[in-house]
């Protein structure tokens, strides 16, 4: 069961309600607790709720509630209260930080722009606003949530009730519950439920407007005027997408030459090279979903779905439940807006490699191609010429380390999700070691694929972790690193490897890897005994220890 703790300092208990209920209507096992409190520096002494416990903590503390019984004289009085106010958020991240075991999100102020209050200056509330952004890459455990951008974009006029916030100490208009816990509840279904990867796009009038069947390219509606500019704001928004090493992929009814011939309207912003796969035939739509799932090894949580016809949307829906399907507005001008309120992409998991994400997937095919050469597999995969570089833990593969135990779920023994804390503390004990594994071939160089979490005492040599990515998958790396964990043993005078295993929906190939490798439990631990070496077709390149 995943655990969330959801602290404010405003009555929360309507909030609460409504996000139970819909946390209830989703198949994971979540338990939500809340706790208000009246300043800000109260979370500091929250040792009685052990907050460690908790895989996710989301703190909204409102500003008008704050300020809301307070009189400023003057703006002096009220830049002195912003200044103390500063250094209690620092005080807290600092906390939280050294002490939640996975994230916590911290919601950034509205900007209030009041002419007449002293207490609401837009510019001061600004300058904190940015100050937080800038903690962001400080504290690694915390996401910052742009609370300040969900108001604007429904107006705070609409949002806040001085009623409720002078009877009921909620800041909130009853009418807007529903979307304030929509925009709460992207944060915990993007962190804890799915991780999106794989976006998956239609083509007429969901990027560009019209039939190009019909119309041809020079006449499809993207531009900069009327409906044209909104299909291009969300080509950009789309576009962004990459940057977060989001998958982009089509899937027309169409013939191919007709789809594709999209992009040769000077206007789009979208290139026929930022996708990774297009598909355009007259299949079924879920079909082809599937397919696209299968090609990348992707699990359909991880792919959402955007098409502006109902009837497709549907269609996906019911065969495959698991993809998440944006419910699209019938106005174009909406899509952006509809986009972002559903989905939170967050960039902590950001780095070099999700830049060559999309070219990384686009090898796929010509290895796909390649592999037709060959009557059988084995000689396949001779002629790939696999190598692995094995790397002992380092700084400069700390992000990449981190970032694939929160990505990987498909080869994840443990599921153990460490901080960037937590990695360093690990490799602190002079028992354990982290070995990042690599793997190139004649395509591609893929970086950092494998990672183990080791730890040895004077009768055992314990796996704590070990992880591939989804991309290694069928290329027999998973076999080169128990041949290598074999050898290592046997140096160290082993004669015997212990595997933490902890079953989850998702990592159903670790339990075949099990079977296959003849694994027996004993005490908790799956143990390895028999040292013989198995079979793989990826050579050594260098092992460097850190």
């Amino acid at each position: 069961m995943k655990k969330i703790l959801f602290l404010t300092n405003y009555t929360n208990l309507i909030i609460k309600n409504a996000l139970k209920s819909t946390l209830s209507k989703k198949k994971d096992n979540i338990l939500l607790e809340c706790f208000e409190f009246s300043n800000i520096e109260e979370i500091i002494n929250i040792d009685f709720i052990k907050i460690n416990k908790y895989d996710l903590i989301i703190v909204h503390f409102e500003y008008k509630i704050e300020i809301n019984r307070r009189y400023f004289q003057n703006k002096k009085e009220l830049k002195k209260f912003m200044d103390l106010y500063r250094k209690k958020i620092n005080s807290i991240f600092d906390f939280l930080n050294k002490n939640v075991k996975n994230k916590f999100v911290f919601f950034d102020f509205c900007e209030y722009l009041n002419k007449i209050s002293i207490n609401m200056d837009e510019i001061l509330i600004r300058k904190l606003n940015n100050y937080i952004y800038g903690l962001s890459k400080k504290y690694s455990k915390l996401i910052v949530g742009h609370y300040n951008e969900f108001i604007s974009n429904y107006g705070r006029f609409n949002i806040y009730d001085d009623r409720t916030i002078n009877v009921f100490n909620f800041p909130f208009s009853f009418d807007y519950i529903e979307h304030i816990c929509d925009f709460i509840f992207g944060f915990i279904d993007n962190i804890l439920i799915r991780q999106i990867k794989l976006l998956v796009l239609d083509l007429d009038n969901t990027i560009y407007g019209g039939n190009i069947g019909d119309l041809g390219f020079e006449n499809i509606d993207i531009g900069d005027f009327d409906l044209g500019l909104a299909f291009k704001k969300f080509q950009i928004l789309i576009k962004k997408l990459k940057q977060y090493g989001i998958i982009l992929s089509i899937c027309s009814k169409n013939d191919y030459k007709t789809a594709i011939s999209c992009f040769e309207n000077k206007n789009m912003v979208l290139k026929k090279e930022d996708f990774s796969l297009i598909i355009a035939n007259w299949d079924f739509k879920f079909k082809n979903i599937d397919y696209i799932s299968k090609k990348f090894n992707l699990n359909l949580d991880s792919i959402m779905f955007i098409d502006d016809r109902k009837n497709e949307r549907e269609e996906v829906k019911k065969f495959l439940p698991d993809v998440f399907v944006l419910e699209m507005p019938v106005d174009p001008c909406y899509y952006c807006l509809e986009f972002e309120k559903q989905l939170v992409f967050n960039d902590y998991f950001n780095n070099e490699f999700d830049k060559i994400r999309n070219n990384s997937y686009k090898k796929i095919f010509e290895r796909d191609s390649f592999k037709k050469d060959f009557l059988n597999l084995d000689e396949y995969f001779r002629q790939l010429k696999m190598k692995s570089d094995i790397d002992y833990y380092n700084y400069d593969n700390l992000n990449r380390i981190y970032q694939l135990v929160h990505r990987t779920n498909q080869f994840n023994f443990s599921n153990i999700r460490y901080s960037i804390e937590n990695i360093e503390e690990f490799i602190k004990n002079k028992k354990n070691n982290i070995f990042c594994f690599t793997l190139k071939d004649i395509f591609e160089d893929y970086g950092i694929v494998g990672i183990v979490f080791s730890s040895i005492d004077e009768n055992q040599f314990y796996i704590d972790n070990f992880l591939i990515s989804c991309r290694a998958f069928n290329k027999t790396l998973e076999y080169f690193i128990i041949n290598f964990l074999i050898e290592f043993a046997k140096k160290n005078n082993k004669n015997k490897i212990s595997f933490n295993y902890q079953k989850s929906l998702k990592n159903n190939k670790v339990k075949k890897y099990i079977e296959k490798l003849n694994l027996n439990k004993i005490n908790g631990y799956y143990i390895l005994e028999d040292f013989n070496k198995f079979n793989t077709y990826i050579n050594l390149g260098s092992e460097n220890e850190g």
